[in-house]
C-alpha cells in the first residue's frame, strides 16, 4: 500500500481499526497494548491524514476502496473491524462491500448511514472555518465540546492526545475529510448482517447515545453499550474499558 501509512502490531486473528476525522492510526494507541496481545492489528492513517499523503480529495468511497486493497494486500481473508466516528461511517460501508470478510463490526461514537442532517452541514461548516482560520479553534473546540467533562476538566494528558492529533493535521487534508462525511451517499446501516458492537460515550454531542439507539435498532444483530464520563473519543476517554469491551466482543465472534 504505497499511499497509505499502515502500522501492523501483533499476531493472532486480525483486527483493522479505522481512525475517525481529526485522527490518525495513533489515535487507537491507549488500545493497542492489550489487543496486541492477542490480535493482528492493522491500523492505517486514512488519506489525507496524518502520514499518508494525498494530493486530492478522498470521497468515502475512495476511502472504503483503500481499505479493500489494503486488506488484500495483507491476504487478510476475515477480520473484526473497528471504527471511530467517521472510520465507523467508513467501517459500515466495509461491511455493505465485503460482506463475508469482515466477520464483525464494533463502531465507537457510529450513527446511521441514512438521516436528514441540518443545513449547513456542522462538518461542513467546520471545514470551511479551518480553511479561513486554521486548526486551532477546532482543535480547541474538539477538546472542550467532543470530550467528556472529567476528560476536559479531569484528564489533560487525554484531553492533550486529542487536541494534537487534530494539530497535527493538514489543514486542507482535514477539510477535505470532513467533506468526505458531508458528501458521502447514503447507506441502510440495516442492511449490515455482521454481529455489532456499538459503543457511545454518555456525553458524547458529535454522535449522541440517542444515534447510537437509533443505529441499534436497525442492525439485525447489535449490542449498544453506553459509557459513562466519555464523550466521542471512547478509546482515549475510556481505553481500558473500550479494550476490555472489543476483547470480550471478539472472543464471542
Amino acid at each position: 500500500m504505497s499511499d497509505l501509512h499502515v502500522d501492523v502490531v501483533g499476531t493472532g486473528d486480525p483486527v483493522l481499526l479505522v481512525h475517525g476525522i481529526g485522527g490518525t492510526g495513533n489515535a487507537w494507541g491507549p488500545i493497542v497494548g492489550p489487543l496486541a496481545k492477542v490480535h493482528k492489528l492493522i491500523v492505517p492513517d486514512l488519506a489525507g491524514c496524518g502520514r499518508s499523503a494525498a494530493d486530492k480529495p478522498f470521497g468515502a468511497d475512495d476511502h472504503v476502496n483503500q481499505l479493500v486493497e489494503l486488506l488484500d494486500v495483507h491476504e487478510i481473508e476475515t477480520v473484526h473491524v473497528v471504527g471511530h466516528s467517521f472510520g465507523a461511517n467508513l467501517s459500515q460501508r466495509l461491511a455493505l462491500r465485503l460482506p463475508g470478510r469482515v466477520r464483525t463490526l464494533a463502531l465507537l461514537g457510529g450513527g446511521p448511514g441514512r438521516g436528514t442532517p441540518p443545513s449547513p452541514h456542522p462538518l461542513q461548516v467546520r471545514a470551511d472555518r479551518v480553511r479561513a482560520e486554521g486548526l486551532d479553534g477546532v482543535a480547541d473546540d474538539t477538546v472542550k465540546f467532543a470530550t467528556a467533562a472529567a476528560t476536559s476538566a479531569g484528564n489533560p494528558v487525554a484531553a492533550s492526545f486529542v487536541r494534537e492529533l487534530v494539530m497535527g493535521q493538514d489543514p486542507e487534508n482535514y477539510a477535505r475529510t470532513c467533506e468526505a462525511a458531508v458528501n458521502g451517499s447514503p447507506f441502510d446501516s440495516g442492511d449490515i448482517t455482521c454481529p455489532t458492537l456499538l459503543l457511545t460515550g454518555v456525553e458524547d454531542v458529535v454522535t449522541p447515545p440517542g444515534a447510537g439507539k437509533a443505529l441499534a435498532a436497525q442492525l439485525p444483530d447489535a449490542t449498544l453499550r453506553l459509557l459513562a464520563d466519555c464523550g466521542h473519543w471512547p478509546s482515549i476517554e475510556r481505553p481500558q474499558t473500550v479494550a476490555e469491551a472489543l476483547l470480550d466482543f471478539f472472543a464471542a465472534h
